[in-house]
């Protein structure tokens, strides 16, 4: 049963819609999202098909893109981000989710755009090690480690 993740990126997608989101919603949610997600490759793959893969990406891709260039300001943004990054290393277990991640470039910018904010150390190695991961797969677009972000990075 997937009705927890399915109310929960629901409840994302609304808080996001807002002209100022909380920050406190946002975090809570993202973390009950990654908590859920610590599960078998099957119940992932279920999850994210019940919202919509692409739906998936966008919402976490807004998460990353609100936070990423307030992340100095350390605590509940720095959390939120590297949450993000856990729920994409619980995905990646998941081969055809991971295929879809390895292969949206855009997710992948977002990724390298946390490597090359002033994120503290450990929530750049959660991206990093989703990274990792995602080169290794087939839809995975090579062209991007030519992007001077991800060598600078």
């Amino acid at each position: 049963d997937n009705e927890e993740s399915m109310i929960l990126f629901e409840r994302l997608e609304r808080e996001l819609s807002y002209k100022e989101p909380s920050d406190n919603h946002v975090a809570l949610i993202v973390s009950a999202l990654e908590m859920i997600h610590r599960c078998s490759s099957e119940y992932i793959t279920q999850s994210v098909y019940s919202v919509g893969t692409n739906t998936v990406l966008i919402l976490l891709r807004q998460v990353i893109d609100k936070y990423v260039n307030c992340i100095k300001h350390g605590g509940l943004t720095q959390h939120t981000i590297c949450n993000v990054a856990k729920i994409f290393s619980h995905f990646i277990k998941s081969d055809p989710i991971k295929r879809k991640i390895a292969g949206d470039y855009d997710t992948i910018l977002q990724m390298i755009a946390v490597l090359n904010s002033e994120a503290f150390e450990w929530v750049k190695i959660e991206y990093l090690n989703v990274l990792v991961e995602l080169v290794h797969t087939d839809d995975f677009n090579n062209d991007i480690i030519k992007y001077h972000a991800f060598i600078d990075a």
